[in-house]
């Protein structure tokens, strides 16, 4: 629960992932306030995942610069499992790896990041969909409800359709 959190936590001891982070209205506001409405354009990744088209179209006619680009690509860099991030987590309690550090990583840490690696092909899809259901439970528990309001505003500053891309909204 440390990184999504319970919604519940003491003062000073909040969650990694943090609500207010995620209310994306404030962001935008600031930013047509910044640089100026017609100079700030919000294009969801649902959009790019539904439309790669619309996207492109949307994009090269706000930056006036012809775009011809074909995306379909299979992935080449897929998620892991939430069962592999969980051993991945402990890992980390015990192999700290400065990113800072300009030089080749520790024995110890190519070791871990093989064996997740090794532990993500060969964990059986049951247990791995068994893990992403519980993960997913968890995040509709805590964050159900918070984003409704904050997507409100968004789809109002951009004149976007947040339902209609599976943005929760708040009820009519």
């Amino acid at each position: 629960h440390s990184f999504i959190g319970t919604g519940q936590e003491a003062t000073g001891f909040s969650s990694i992932l943090r609500e207010e982070w995620m209310n994306w209205d404030l962001a935008v506001k600031h930013y047509q306030k910044l640089f100026g409405t017609d100079r700030v354009l919000v294009l969801p990744l649902e959009l790019l995942m539904r439309d790669e088209d619309t996207y492109i179209d949307l994009l090269s006619k706000f930056t006036g610069i012809e775009i011809s680009l074909q995306l379909k690509s299979p992935k080449s860099n897929p998620k892991r499992s939430a069962s592999t991030l969980g051993l991945h987590r402990l890992f980390n309690h015990f192999i700290r790896q400065n990113t800072l550090q300009q030089r080749h990583h520790k024995f110890s840490y190519r070791f871990v990041r093989k064996m997740i690696h090794w532990f993500d092909r060969c964990t059986p899809g049951m247990i791995k969909g068994a893990a992403e259901r519980k993960l997913q439970k968890q995040v509709q528990d805590r964050y159900e409800g918070c984003f409704a309001k904050s997507n409100q505003r968004l789809e109002s500053l951009t004149g976007l359709d947040l339902r209609s891309l599976g943005y929760e909204m708040p009820s009519v």
